[in-house]
């Protein structure tokens, strides 16, 4: 079926992850990319412009012309605002120029799996824009955001790969094509990597429950992310779970509590001294994410068996979580039993 994706005005505004913080200053690299756009060089005895104060700034392109911001290429316009914590910078543009940006595959795939990813990013985009912003895209001023939170937008640089045109062309082919359920855009979730099986829908998100996103066995795939395990120490996780906010006191137990499909989200119970904590695996994934970020940067996310780092520290929500006993002889307290988690 076609049909349209756009919004009511027909255009789409994203953010580029809402709120954005760089140790440099962004409204210089902005200027930068802008005057290495540019054909002419500025005189170093050249007078400094007027300083013009204010907490917007929008940035406007010619037809045909680009905003270069490093190694990236967006067709604009955008607006960058200035806030106390950051700032937050987002891109007006059509749905399908919105596609193009889209980084989500490999474009040396094969020309039918581009298609299809073409064919579920757009829909994505529709259900997106169908339900509204989220508190935050009101907040801010945006549609969608451009992270793995939603979906991977990173301007038009990748066009100019090696593959890039082949990307373009599956957008062009599949123009305005979205899948739909019962007359309105299909919620199209997708990921990397769906391990040996996937999960129900309601597995995952309590309360959606559609009969398309249904587990099924996700055999062969050729991905680091298939089978993934990291270790860490007792004295660790109790940092890491106080920091979450998911213990009081010394760590007693910690388990996963699994289910069968379709009959809701796995638990992990925390028992500690002072209280007992359960939370849906997706939701501790989250937690310990952020709590890794803050307190062991160096360390987390672990290392691949091929000598680089994961992604995240948690990759998704379905895992179990093992407890390892160590004895080590001391010659002056004798035995000591020490913990380790994988």
């Amino acid at each position: 079926m076609r049909t349209s994706s756009a919004s009511s005005d027909g255009w789409v505004r994203l953010s580029g992850g809402v709120i954005l913080r760089y140790p440099h200053n962004l409204w210089g690299l902005v200027v930068a990319g802008l005057l290495a756009s540019t054909s002419t060089t500025p005189s170093p005895s050249a007078p400094l412009p007027a300083l013009v104060e204010g907490d917007t700034m929008e940035v406007a392109t010619m037809a045909g012309s680009v905003v270069r911001i490093g190694e990236d290429l967006f067709s604009g316009p955008l607006r960058i605002i200035a806030r106390g914590d950051g700032v937050t910078v987002t891109e007006t543009l059509r749905p399908e120029d919105y596609l193009l940006g889209i980084r989500e595959v490999p474009f040396a795939w094969p020309d039918q799996a581009l298609r299809a990813q073409a064919v579920a990013a757009r829909t994505y985009l529709a259900h997106t824009l169908a339900v509204g912003p989220t508190a935050t895209g009101r907040e801010h001023g945006y549609d969608i955001c451009a992270t793995t939170a939603c979906q991977v937008y990173a301007g038009l640089a990748g066009l100019g790969s090696r593959d890039g045109e082949r990307w373009r062309a599956a957008v062009e082919d599949t123009a305005g094509q979205i899948l739909v359920y019962n007359g309105r855009p299909a919620q199209t979730l997708y990921s990397s990597t769906a391990g040996p099986r996937t999960r129900e829908s309601e597995d995952i998100f309590p309360g959606l429950d559609v009969p398309y996103l249904r587990a099924v066995d996700s055999p062969g795939e050729e991905s680091p992310f298939v089978h993934w395990s990291f270790e860490v120490a007792g004295h660790d996780l109790d940092l890491l779970l106080a920091q979450a906010g998911l213990l009081d006191g010394r760590l007693e137990n910690i388990r996963v509590q699994q289910t069968a499909d379709g009959e809701g989200p796995w638990q992990v119970t925390v028992r500690s001294e002072g209280r007992t904590e359960q939370v849906p695996t997706y939701r501790f994934r989250t937690l310990l994410n952020r709590a890794a970020a803050e307190l062991m940067p160096d360390r987390l996310p672990a290392m691949r068996p091929d000598g680089r780092r994961y992604p995240q520290t948690v990759l998704s929500g379905t895992f179990v979580i093992h407890t390892l006993a160590d004895l080590t002889m001391t010659p002056d307290r004798g035995p000591v039993f020490s913990r380790r988690f994988v």
